[in-house]
């Protein structure tokens, strides 16, 4: 697709409004956050940006800073539009919204604010996610609004070259320099999605913005982009009419009233409720973040908590089998409520006076799971697809090697579990969860440490961090051992409730 900037006149559309899957393109509303941030006053270009374990771990491209290490918003701004730098839009995410996730909703938020109706984003960086969608159309407004609410700004996506310790890193768009009148924007690449590129051309008076989705190559897509930019240029006007929108500043959402109090149950301690919210991953329990609390943009005060659950159709409607004597926990009034305690829109046919054990919870892949451990008693591997280990590689402009990378396992995330009692199992049987894998074995020990105070049975659990290497790469992962697989299975939601992600393997 293509627009008249000075008309917003659409001069070119082949499948604009289809969906895809934006890949690195995603960087331009992160930078687009970012830059409104700037324009307030709650971020400075000298703001020094901390690298929390999560970020220092995502795969290339990456500027490749360690744990704890910092860099200005003015390094990390060029590292996105030329290194495409994945770790560093994970701390800047991290550092204004306090998570990834909590970050990805104030994107979407922004997108529907701005024009981008069709649009849904689930990080800052564009890794691969089959729910991080948007269109030609959508990306095509964000560019314009880029240029008409932050000119000041903007100019910084014409840059070809950024130095870091020590490093220069050439831009991936190559079209800037060699095309006369390109000054940005962004290319992207995953599998998913192909080679993408949004375009900006200036030139005799006339502005277009043009975007490319799914080429074969980045020379395949380089090309057709300039072939799209000779046809259309000649159609667009050299005279201004299109009036720029003003900045739209999406509400904060209310703050919801508190639950109920029912009974008495083990809550967060009010020390870390009451404290500002450091970077996860950061350091040692009780660093001084480089933030003391991140920055609310278009938020509550107090975020709400909310697992992703996707239904899928199940062959059965039989309940999820509950161990003989088996209490489901308290309702705890400091927890949040989560997505999955919910009732879904399929419990609609189940009578209301079924018992509450008999109604069926929402239908996901995780709950399959679940009624296939309660009714062999077995699991099988669960590979990790968390941090660095299973992701793809992203936005190196480069072809993927030929052997495919192995693709994401479903991860567990099973019945509650605050209630657990009774010995443990033995660490050399059972299964294990994974609470993550990191560049150092203090790290992974740390996330031990938190996993166990935010779910005290983890306590009588044993702690493992196993090595795991591929390349060039070694990896710690964080594990406690010697469960059943119920009661595994449970111990992951509660930590998942917890906001800590898991899995189950044996």
């Amino acid at each position: 697709m293509a627009i008249d900037v000075n008309t917003g006149e659409v001069l070119h559309s082949i499948a604009g409004d289809e969906p895809r899957h934006p890949a690195s393109l995603t960087k331009m509303m992160t930078l687009y956050i970012v830059f409104g941030l700037l324009e307030s006053g709650k971020l400075t270009l000298d703001t020094p940006i901390v690298f929390s374990a999560q970020a220092a771990s995502e795969p290339p491209s990456k500027l490749g800073i360690a744990v704890g290490e910092t860099i200005t918003v003015r390094d990390a701004m060029r590292a996105l539009v030329v290194k495409s730098a994945n770790d560093v839009a994970t701390a800047l995410a991290e550092a204004i919204s306090g998570s990834g996730p909590a970050f990805a909703r104030l994107m979407t938020q922004r997108a529907r604010a701005i024009g981008m109706t069709k649009t849904t984003f689930r990080n800052a960086h564009g890794l691969p996610d089959s729910e991080q969608v948007t269109t030609a159309r959508d990306m095509l407004t964000l560019a314009m609004r880029l240029q008409d609410d932050y000119p000041k700004y903007y100019s910084l996506f014409a840059t070809r070259t950024f130095s870091h310790a020590g490093k220069t890193h050439r831009n991936h768009n190559t079209l800037i320099g060699r095309v006369p009148g390109v000054d940005g924007l962004k290319t992207g690449y995953i599998r998913a999605s192909g080679f993408n590129v949004v375009t900006s051309l200036r030139r005799d008076s006339r502005s277009i913005v043009a975007v490319v989705f799914g080429g074969r190559t980045a020379a395949a897509r380089n090309a057709q982009m300039q072939a799209l930019l000779a046809k259309v240029e000649p159609k667009a006007s050299k005279t201004r009419t299109r009036r720029p929108m003003l900045i739209a500043q999406p509400k904060a959402a209310p703050r919801p009233a508190p639950p109920a109090k029912v009974a008495a149950a083990p809550s967060l301690p009010a020390a870390r409720a009451a404290s500002p919210r450091a970077v996860p991953g950061a350091g040692a329990p009780g660093d001084k973040p480089v933030l003391a609390e991140p920055i609310a943009v278009g938020r509550a005060a107090e975020p709400i908590a909310i697992a992703r659950v996707r239904k899928v159709d199940i062959a059965t409607a039989e309940p999820i089998q509950r161990p003989p004597g088996y209490q489901p926990p308290a309702a705890d009034p400091a927890r949040p409520v989560t997505a999955a305690e919910l009732p879904s829109a399929r419990t609609a046919d189940v009578p209301s006076a079924a018992a509450p054990s008999e109604v069926r919870r929402p239908s996901t892949l995780q709950d399959q799971l679940a009624l296939l451990l309660a009714r062999s008693g077995t699991i099988e591997e669960l590979r990790a697809a968390s941090q660095a280990e299973e992701r793809p590689q992203l936005d190196g402009e480069r072809r993927p090697p030929a052997a495919e990378t192995p693709a994401r396992s479903a991860r567990t995330a099973l019945p509650p579990a605050s209630a657990l009692a009774g010995p443990k199992a033995s660490a050399d049987g059972g299964v294990r969860i994974q609470v993550g894998a990191f560049a150092s074995e203090p790290e992974a020990q740390r996330q031990l440490d938190e996993a166990a105070r935010q779910v005290g049975s983890l306590a009588t659990y044993v702690r493992e961090t196993p090595v795991f290497t591929r390349g060039t790469t070694t990896l710690y992962r964080a594990r406690f051992a010697g469960f059943e697989p119920e009661a595994a299975s449970e111990t992951c939601t509660e930590l998942r409730r917890r906001a800590i992600d898991c899995f189950v393997t044996r």
